[in-house]
């Protein structure tokens, strides 16, 4: 509950901020910022280890979108950064996580994976998928 207030606080704020800086394409600029918090949402409240795992992706668009048309002077280079490295991640940790949980508990549910023993969480199998999927 916590995360999901401070998103809607901060997009509040970043609406407020941008308000005298965005000059084109206003309407869609704040249609994927509704977008995109819409989603950040779903991230937070998700209690599935896969709809959280769509969800995550599904944030991807917007902010690809709003980095490559509102963004500075290299937002191009800059959004073809993010995006490969933000899906690189994505596929290589969390699903190598999601997979492994999966295996170790029976279902995709978050609450499941938190009663799990701590040996089932085990950090040597985590790491090399998280560091392959940051080294970007």
């Amino acid at each position: 509950m916590p995360l999901i207030l401070l998103t809607t606080f901060t997009t509040v704020l970043i609406v407020i901020a941008s308000w005298q800086n965005v000059e084109k394409r206003i309407a869609q600029y704040f249609a994927a910022f509704l977008i995109l918090e819409g989603l950040m949402i779903g991230v937070f409240s998700a209690l599935d280890g896969v709809l959280f795992y769509v969800f995550w992706e599904a944030m991807l668009i917007p902010m690809f979108i709003i980095i490559g048309i509102w963004g500075g002077p290299r937002r191009v280079l800059c959004d073809h950064q993010v995006f490969s490295c933000t899906r690189l991640s994505a596929l290589c940790s969390c699903w190598w996580r999601l997979i492994y949980m999966y295996l170790k508990s029976g279902s995709y549910e978050l609450a499941v994976f938190q009663r799990l023993p701590a040996d089932a969480h085990r950090a040597d199998l985590h790491l090399p998928g998280i560091f392959h999927g940051l080294r970007g």
